[in-house]
């Protein structure tokens, strides 16, 4: 396509299995960017996360979100896009924490 446009092709199969449905939408790169901001995974834990985020590397953004008693606030890159948060589980005085994804 022109200037930065590109055509998205969906292909979904009827419910008998009889016919598959496509849609053609019309895209700019603008709009593919945003979506991919918006293709991120969010994780909130109470506690220290422990589960691996290998298998999720370089395949979808990833933010984990702890609260950990007797912490403070501490930001983790774990590498392919993937990354842990925690915060204190107490509430400090005067202390605000605001998380961009």
């Amino acid at each position: 396509m022109q200037n930065g446009e590109w055509i998205t092709v969906h292909v979904m199969q009827s419910s008998t299995k009889e016919y598959d449905l496509f849609a053609f939408h019309k895209t700019t790169e603008m709009q593919r960017r945003i979506q991919g901001y918006e293709e991120r995974l969010v994780l909130l834990t109470a506690g220290q996360y422990t589960a691996s985020l290998k298998a999720l590397e370089g395949r979808i953004g990833t933010t984990v979100i702890s609260a950990v008693s007797g912490g403070k606030l501490q930001h983790i890159a774990v590498g392919g896009g993937c990354e842990v948060v925690e915060l204190p589980a107490e509430r400090i005085e005067d202390e605000v924490y605001r998380i961009l994804c």
